[in-house]
């Protein structure tokens, strides 16, 4: 069921979100989300009428691949020769293997204002694609044992807890990772800093205190700033340093990231981002944000192909464990709908299982499939909701080839849902009957750089012997007890420890 979010007010600074694969009701009933979508804003009215660079284009590893990989490389092209110049100024994609890239191809302008062509060292801002390193950091560092992600974040960081006393359980690092915290985000503007900010991530977090308002457990509320500024503060306490020292100590340095940062786009040839004004190009460069771990990461599509690999490859510069947290589910919602490692989202993209994470409503994603053992990153360099048609079609595509390449067999997420999975550090909730009028998260339809809020309504369930009807679906009994489906996906309901 598609729930979707009002347009946050342009004065708000920029984050980001990405596809919600659960999630849905507050209290008792979860549904799957929608993906957003985003909003043109122009920030910066210097107008030129576009030109097009050659493309650049890495050859694929045809050891690694055979015949293949260059079907896919067409298949790319073709994207690439619709979109670019038409719904984006440029366009990146880089396929990854165990061996490394299999292939990496860029078209268009890093910047069209000043000309300069889109090549694969040029950096760009990925948004919410942040959230990957700084789990990833946060994951090392517990294997190392300087971070204990099991341990309550309440006694580490700055937090208003307003959950009722009889919720108001622990909530670890692992309930930020997978966005089970119950954290609840401003729906309006975010509130003003100082000047100048403060210099760490806990300074910054006492300014603004993140606010704990739903169960911890309950249910995915994804936090697109705050959850993983939390993580980034832990991380600078854990290291003794700054968070973006932090991230390329323990991550981007040893998967051999090295362009890669947090400082934002700087740098002579990053991609300056463009939004459409009629058939030219408009300087919108997205605003920084104070809270950097969520959503200021800015790399290359060689950065992007290192990290990827590391987590494809048999001798990965990254611990096993490391690995495997990122790479494993290790909760899904009690509707059987996608779940969450602690790093990606769980998906399904023609027939294939996936795990990816999305910045800029999906101008930019990265994305495993595991069984294939193949990465992917793919980015646009505007603020055009069109463009996200050719990042979300380059993962179709990709999916859809490891399965005719027989590299991953084809498996379609069950009608009845996927089995729930309950991790070790979440409190187990039993099944309840969802009938009744509950309140309804609807997360945002729009703007990552327009941060994603929530906003209430309400949704009444009601039966039918043993259907429950929801507006005019019809839901029928699963084989999982407490779950109703029908063709669009299914529905359960669970109760919390305050009887809600």
């Amino acid at each position: 069921m598609p729930l979707q979010d009002p347009d946050p007010a342009p004065s708000q600074e920029a984050a980001e979100e990405h596809r919600e694969h659960t999630a849905g009701m507050t209290s008792s009933v979860s549904l799957p989300v929608a993906r957003p979508m985003l909003p043109v804003i122009a920030l910066v009215t210097m107008l030129i009428a576009l030109g097009l660079p050659p493309s650049v284009a890495v050859p694929p590893d045809l050891d690694d691949t055979g015949d293949g990989s260059q079907e896919l490389q067409q298949e790319i092209d073709v994207l690439l020769e619709e979109h670019v110049g038409v719904t984006t100024p440029g366009a990146m994609v880089t396929v990854v293997g165990p061996k490394g890239a299999l292939l990496t191809e860029t078209g268009g302008w890093a910047d069209p204002l000043s000309r300069t062509p889109l090549t694969p060292a040029s950096r760009t801002p990925v948004a919410s694609v942040s959230k990957v390193v700084t789990s990833l950091t946060a994951l090392r560092l517990h294997d190392e044992g300087l971070l204990d992600l099991d341990a309550d974040v309440r006694d580490q960081v700055a937090v208003t807890d307003r959950r009722d006393p009889a919720v108001a359980g622990p909530v670890t690092g692992r309930h930020l990772l997978t966005h089970h915290s119950g954290l609840s985000e401003p729906l309006l503007v975010h509130p003003a800093l100082p000047d100048p900010p403060p210099t760490d991530l806990q300074g910054l977090l006492e300014q603004n205190p993140p606010v704990l308002t739903h169960p911890a457990d309950a249910g995915l509320h994804y936090s697109p700033l705050q959850a993983h500024t939390m993580l980034g503060a832990m991380i600078e306490e854990a290291t003794n340093t700054s968070f973006e020292q932090a991230t390329t100590d323990w991550v981007l340095e040893p998967v051999g990231a090295d362009t890669a940062g947090f400082e934002g786009a700087t740098a002579t040839g990053d991609v300056a981002l463009m939004a459409k004004d009629g058939e030219q190009w408009v300087a919108s460069p997205w605003p920084a944000v104070p809270e950097t771990p969520a959503a200021m990461l800015t790399w290359s599509l060689q950065d992007a192909s290192a990290l990827l690999t590391a987590l494809v490859a048999e001798n990965s510069p990254l611990p096993d464990p490391v690995v495997e947290q990122a790479t494993t589910v290790a909760v899904r919602p009690a509707h059987g709908g996608g779940g969450h490692t602690q790093v990606f989202f769980e998906n399904w993209r023609s027939g294939v299982p996936v795990l990816e994470h999305a910045g800029a409503n999906g101008l930019a994603w990265l994305a495993l499939i595991p069984e294939a053992e193949i990465g992917v990153f793919v980015a646009v360099t505007t603020e055009d909701p069109q463009a996200a048609e050719f990042t979300t079609a380059v993962l179709d595509t990709l999916a859809d080839w490891t399965a005719r390449s027989r590299r991953a067999e084809r498996e379609p997420m069950p009608r009845d849902g996927m089995a729930t999975i309950t991790p070790p550090w979440a409190e187990p909730l039993a099944p309840a009957d969802p009938v009744g009028t509950h309140q309804e998260r609807l997360f945002a339809g729009r703007g990552p750089e327009l941060l994603l809020r929530t906003v209430t309504g309400q949704i009444t369930v009601t039966r039918d012997g043993d259907d429950v009807l929801l507006g005019e679906r019809r839901l029928t009994p699963s084989q999982t007890p407490g779950r109703w489906c029908d063709r669009q996906g299914c529905l359960a309901a669970v109760t919390t420890e305050d009887g809600e």
